[in-house]
């Protein structure tokens, strides 16, 4: 499954939204975090205004499989570590 994101230009890790209210800061601190869920990417950001939007794909977990996941609390796909 290919999924919107953004990629951090501060640690290279690929932030997304699996869920409406899924606000994620990417954890280095850059102040870089997204919102919105799967159909609708928002981006707000702090200190780094350069931010890339990119295509991540997810193997193996559906998208009903993502929402169960931020439901749940279980945070096993709130992050991906892109690959550049």
């Amino acid at each position: 499954m290919t999924i919107k994101g953004v990629k951090c230009q501060k640690c290279g890790r690929g932030l997304y939204s699996r869920a409406r209210h899924d606000f994620r800061a990417c954890p280095c601190g850059s102040g870089l975090a997204v919102d919105g869920g799967l159909a609708y990417l928002k981006v707000t950001f702090r200190e780094y205004d350069d931010h890339e939007l990119a295509d991540f794909e997810v193997e193996g977990v559906s998208a009903k499989e993502l929402y169960e996941d931020w439901r749940s609390g279980k945070d096993q796909y709130g992050i991906i570590e892109a690959a550049t």
